[in-house]
């Protein structure tokens, strides 16, 4: 039986929720293959909830989450400072990866911003291992401060991905890069001083479009979507911070603006979504405010809502848009992803309610709620799709095997 090693990266479970529709679109139409997964916390836990196979080597592998967590000041994540401290880590990774591709001889690896794979392909050693496809959603880092450590950070990280450029002639028909989202996603700008432009360096990239994991026609009837999830027709008002414990700031935010809004809708109700990594009796919001750990269908209550407050996670404001909800987004502080990509991303399709958290009281986010509570909103339409476009091309690289 042929095997495929998904090693599903970064941070939090943004990369995982889009990576579970590629697996069940690649089993379609390859069911006879056998998927093993290679994650951590708290993506790991989400896999087996769906039924995954995981590797025993998953536990204490790939620690970006409580890594990145234990580097934040807030509401804020310095990636400069992250990326510098976790480069050892990921050479780590790597290490116990080549032992485990190995011993469980894969077919073929899928990397989902999987940096131990991607930073040892740009820089030639990666050797001797199986057909590879690395996954990104960004293509350039920016420092978010001045200072020269920084800087060097991100410049010496946007030369890697040149490096890859330049070697990817030797390995097109070897490994695959693919980029989820469309190409006006990739800033039209150098990589950095001496760099090459950073869209220009996509020649080997494909572009596959967003991945969704639902259907959206199937939630275009609000009322339906209420009486499932048991919510009826109050005004309601859904928050979110995602997989880290990084939002806890923007979750407390949400809970002090609760007493001001009920002035304006005595009927409402707010749920504070603190995702796998903040449990919900260590949160302690206002009468009224209902808390939620882990929610596997956390879409449906975006659908369900009439505005989402909501950390600038990648993957959930995808859903928003394409659910064509209302929602504010706060970018964590000093996240340049966050900050500049995930952003601007939005704003080009129409979704501009970003706010800044450093700037915001618990009366002006409640005036901002009540401005766009229920409001109709027309979102620029996304591609979307990247699930079955890459589970094509890891059958494809598998028939090659």
């Amino acid at each position: 039986m042929k095997k495929v090693l998904f090693v599903s990266g970064s941070i939090g479970l943004g990369h995982v929720t889009r990576d579970l529709p590629i697996a069940r679109e690649f089993r379609k139409a390859r069911p006879e293959v056998d998927v093993l997964w290679l994650t951590s916390e708290p993506a790991s836990s989400v896999l087996r909830n769906a039924g995954e196979s995981i590797l025993p080597d998953s536990d204490g592998y790939q620690t970006n989450t409580p890594a990145a967590e234990a580097a934040a000041d807030g509401f804020s994540l310095n990636l400069g400072s992250f990326m510098l401290k976790e480069n050892k880590a990921w050479a780590e990774s790597y290490e116990r990866l080549k032992k485990i591709v190995a011993r469980e001889k894969p077919d073929l690896i899928v990397g989902d911003e999987a940096a131990e794979i991607s930073v040892n392909m740009a820089s030639g050693k990666y050797v001797d291992m199986p057909r590879t496809i690395i996954i990104f959603d960004c293509i350039k880092w920016y420092s978010m401060t001045r200072k020269p450590m920084d800087m060097l950070t991100m410049w010496i990280v946007n030369r890697y991905w040149q490096m890859a450029y330049k070697t990817g002639d030797q390995w097109a028909n070897v490994h695959s890069s693919v980029f989820i989202g469309e190409p006006e996603d990739v800033p039209d700008e150098r990589l950095g001083l001496f760099l090459m432009n950073a869209r220009e360096s996509t020649k080997y990239v494909q572009y596959v479009g967003d991945i969704i994991r639902f259907d959206p026609s199937d939630y275009q009837d609000k009322s339906a979507v209420r009486r499932k999830l048991g919510y009826g027709t109050e005004h309601l008002v859904v928050c979110s911070v995602g997989g880290t414990g990084i939002g806890r700031p923007l979750l407390e935010l949400c809970g002090l603006a609760y007493p001001l809004l009920k002035k304006d809708f005595p009927d409402l109700r707010m749920v504070l979504v603190g995702g796998p990594r903040i449990k919900p009796e260590t949160l302690n919001p206002p009468d009224g405010v209902e808390v939620m750990g882990y929610v596997p269908n956390l879409h449906e209550h975006f659908a369900a809502s009439d505005i989402a407050v909501v950390q600038c996670g990648g993957t959930t404001c995808v859903e928003l848009l394409v659910l064509q909800k209302p929602f504010l987004y706060f970018p964590l502080e000093l996240h340049s992803e966050q900050q500049l990509t995930v952003s601007g991303k939005m704003k080009a399709h129409g979704a501009t309610l970003e706010m800044k958290y450093s700037g915001t009281t618990p009366g002006t986010l409640a005036q901002a709620i009540k401005d766009n509570m229920g409001k109709e909103v027309h979102y620029v339409p996304l591609s979307i799709g990247g699930e079955k476009k890459i589970a094509k091309i890891m059958s494809d690289m598998l028939g090659k095997s």
